[in-house]
């Protein structure tokens, strides 16, 4: 067992909880399925390998670190539920944000087509990485 990874998931684990119950969003994940997600090695969406930003000795992200394109991410599918299991999954940072900058919970959310995404996501990172 890693101690900085583990105080790293806690910590991120914490945060998570406090963000969503912050913004009114439902969370529902034990701290063993939030580990499973981050143990996750590739993006849900476009496939690419994950990457981790580097760890301190007590398991936390230096304070000057820029996140990279293609470090993990913690993402809802559905925006209209929330931290919940199933659906929950591992994505580089660059989709999350770009579904992100798209996404929005009303009736628009209902027309995005998340095949397009997917695809447009992957053909920008070829260009990006």
């Amino acid at each position: 067992m890693n101690i900085n990874w583990e105080a790293y998931t806690a910590r991120s684990y914490m945060n998570k909880l406090k963000d969503a119950y912050s913004r009114g969003i439902d969370f529902q994940l034990t701290l063993d399925m939030y580990r499973s997600i981050l143990e996750q090695t590739h993006c849900y969406y476009t496939g690419i390998p994950l990457t981790r930003p580097p760890l301190s000795h007590k398991g936390g992200i230096p304070n000057d670190y820029q996140k990279a394109y293609t470090d993990l991410s913690i993402e809802r599918v559905d925006c209209k539920q929330g931290y919940v299991e199933n659906n929950v999954v591992a994505v580089c940072h660059y989709a999350n944000n770009r579904k992100s900058s798209h996404e929005s919970c009303d009736e628009k959310w209902q027309k995005f087509d998340m095949d397009k995404f997917i695809k447009d996501t992957k053909e920008e990172l070829k260009h990006i990485l």
